[in-house]
C-alpha cells in the first residue's frame, strides 16, 4: 500500500482544525500522513497543531513558518511530503470516508497522474453538489488536447459548467511525481485564484487523469472566509494572478482557444469589483475600475460572450463608462 501525504495549510483555524483532521484520520485508507503547515497564524492554531501531532505520533507532522500566504504554506508541505500521492484539505473542510481509497484505486487502475472529484458546498441552509463539467472517464494526452485544453482556464458562462476540470486544488489526489514537475513554478506571491494556477499547471503537466463526478469532499462555507471581504491590495492580487495565467495561456493555450483567458478574467474581475463595491466607498471603486481598464484583459469581451444576468449588470455600465451606476448596482444588489 502506497502512502498518501495530505497537506493542510493552517491559518486562523484553531476552532475547526480538529474536526478536519478527524475526518482524515477516519479514512478507510490507512497508509497516510497529515502535514499541518502553520502559516504564522496569530491565534492558537500552532498550539492546536502540536496537540494533534502529540496525539497522533507518526501520522501527523507539524511545520511552522512565518506568514507568507497559502501557496508558500502548501509548497512547504509538498517539499516535506513522504508519500507517493499528495492530497490537500483546507483547515475547515472535511473528507468523506472513502475519499482516499476510491481515488487511489482509480489512479492505480488507469495509471493516471491525478483524479478530480466533484465536491459538496456546505452552508448553514443547504448543501450544493458541484461537478466537473467534463464527463466522467479517463483522459489520455490526446483527449486532454482535444477536449480539455480549449477550455482549460474557463469553459462557458453557465454556473454548472464554468470549468471542464474544477479548478480547486483540494478536490483531487495527485501522484507526487506530477506535482514535482511544476512545484517550483508555483509563485508564492499569488494570493488570489491561486488554485486556478495550480490546476492549470497540473493539467498542462499531466500525461493523463481521471474525472470522477461524485463528491467525497465537503467544502464548509464560513462567515469569515478569507475569500470574502475587501482590502486595498485585492485588485493588485487578482491582477498579479491573472498575469501568471495570461503567460500560461500565451505559452501553452493560445493555439487552442485564446478567448478562455478573457472569460476567466471577466468573471474574476467582476467578482473582485463586487467585493470592492460591497465593502468600500465610491473612491476605491472608481480606482478599481481604472485598474480594470488599464490591464485591458476584458476589452474584447462581447455581449454574446457573457450570457448571465449578473454579467450584464457589470458589462453595460462598464462598457458605457457609467462608473457610479456600476458602483451603486453592485453596492445595492
Amino acid at each position: 500500500m502506497k502512502k498518501v501525504s495530505i497537506i493542510i495549510p493552517v491559518y486562523r483555524a484553531a476552532e475547526t482544525l480538529e474536526n478536519t483532521v478527524s475526518s482524515i484520520l477516519s479514512q478507510s485508507y490507512k497508509d497516510l500522513e497529515i502535514i499541518l503547515v502553520n502559516d504564522g497564524s496569530p491565534d492558537n492554531s500552532l498550539e492546536v497543531c502540536r496537540i494533534i501531532e502529540q496525539n497522533n505520533p507518526g501520522r501527523v507532522r507539524v511545520f511552522d513558518k512565518e506568514n507568507g500566504g497559502v501557496v508558500s504554506a502548501y509548497k512547504m508541505g509538498i517539499k516535506n511530503a513522504q508519500g507517493d500521492y499528495i492530497a490537500f484539505c483546507d483547515a475547515d473542510d472535511t473528507y468523506k470516508q472513502d475519499y482516499l481509497s476510491h481515488g487511489i484505486e482509480i489512479i492505480e487502475k488507469y495509471n493516471c497522474d491525478f483524479i478530480s472529484y466533484g465536491c459538496t458546498i456546505c452552508s448553514q441552509t443547504n448543501n450544493e453538489l458541484v461537478l466537473n463539467s467534463a464527463e466522467t472517464g479517463f483522459y489520455d494526452k490526446q483527449r486532454i488536447r482535444e477536449e480539455i485544453l480549449p477550455h482549460c482556464l474557463f469553459n462557458i458562462f453557465d454556473p454548472a459548467a464554468y470549468y471542464k476540470v474544477l479548478v480547486y486544488r483540494w478536490n483531487k489526489i495527485y501522484k507526487k511525481e506530477l506535482i514535482d514537475r511544476f512545484v517550483d513554478k508555483l509563485d508564492e506571491n499569488c494570493y488570489q485564484i491561486e488554485d486556478n494556477v495550480f490546476t492549470t499547471l497540473a493539467i498542462l503537466n499531466a500525461e493523463s487523469f481521471y474525472i470522477e463526478n461524485i463528491s467525497f469532499y465537503n467544502y464548509i462555507l464560513q462567515e469569515k472566509s478569507i475569500t470574502k471581504g475587501y482590502s486595498k491590495e485585492l485588485f493588485e492580487r487578482y491582477l498579479y494572478s491573472l498575469e501568471i495565467l495570461k503567460k500560461l495561456t500565451n505559452e501553452n493555450l493560445s493555439q487552442h482557444n485564446p478567448k478562455q483567458f478573457e472569460l476567466l478574467a471577466f468573471e474574476n474581475l467582476r467578482i473582485a469589483f463586487r467585493r470592492c463595491a460591497k465593502s468600500a466607498g465610491y473612491k476605491q471603486a472608481r480606482n478599481a475600475i481604472k485598474k480594470i481598464r488599464a490591464c485591458g484583459y476584458i476589452d474584447n469581451i462581447k455581449l454574446s460572450d457573457i450570457k448571465l444576468s449578473k454579467n450584464y449588470l457589470f458589462y453595460f455600465p462598464y462598457k458605457l463608462h457609467l462608473n457610479y451606476c456600476l458602483y451603486m448596482a453592485f453596492k445595492i444588489l
